[in-house]
């Protein structure tokens, strides 16, 4: 996919921002694991996918490369039916999520949802990566504050978020295979 990347306003810190995630999508065969092609960087936002896939300048190296697999990972599981009783079925082993301040995201769907967007995510840095620098990555965002509880669920729980991506279909077709 030739994938647009733009600037909010030209600043340094996003030329630089762009460039480096120009060159990580030149190295990786990233195949399968984008949905949309436009990104914009912007300085001082949090990252997002919708309406527009934009990334924040603060992340580097396989870390940006994260971030952009987690955006585009939304663009995928936006398009999936199945994705809602996919989220309620997580009930079953998560009864409660914790709000933003604890670790989850901004309310219990967007904390359910997360677990297999950030699931995904992980699954995806380390097809295309290796397993020590996926979960170097893991650490990272854990230490970072990035929805700390949910990666932390992904370290623990991932056989089950792993179940549930079988049984709800909600991998993407590069991600099928085991690693």
């Amino acid at each position: 996919m030739d994938v647009r990347i733009e600037t909010a306003s030209g600043l340094p810190t996003e030329v630089a921002t762009a460039a480096e995630l120009c060159a990580l999508l030149a190295s990786y065969d990233l195949h399968g694991l984008e949905w949309t092609d436009h990104v914009m960087v912007q300085e001082g936002v949090r990252s997002h996918s919708h309406p527009k896939l934009t990334l924040n300048t603060r992340r580097t190296g396989d870390s940006l490369l994260a971030s952009y697999l987690h955006e585009q990972l939304h663009w995928w599981l936006a398009e999936h039916d199945r994705v809602a009783a996919a989220i309620d079925a997580t009930r079953q082993g998560w009864s409660t999520t914790p709000g933003r301040t604890e670790g989850g995201a901004r309310n219990d769907w967007s904390s359910r949802l997360h677990l297999f967007v950030c699931f995904l995510e992980d699954r995806a840095v380390r097809l295309l990566t290796t397993p020590q620098r996926a979960a170097a990555v893991l650490d990272a965002q854990i230490e970072a504050g990035i929805y700390p509880w949910v990666r932390q669920e992904i370290r623990d729980q991932g056989s089950t978020l792993s179940t549930l991506c079988d049984r709800y279909q909600l991998w993407p077709p590069r991600l099928r295979s085991p690693l």
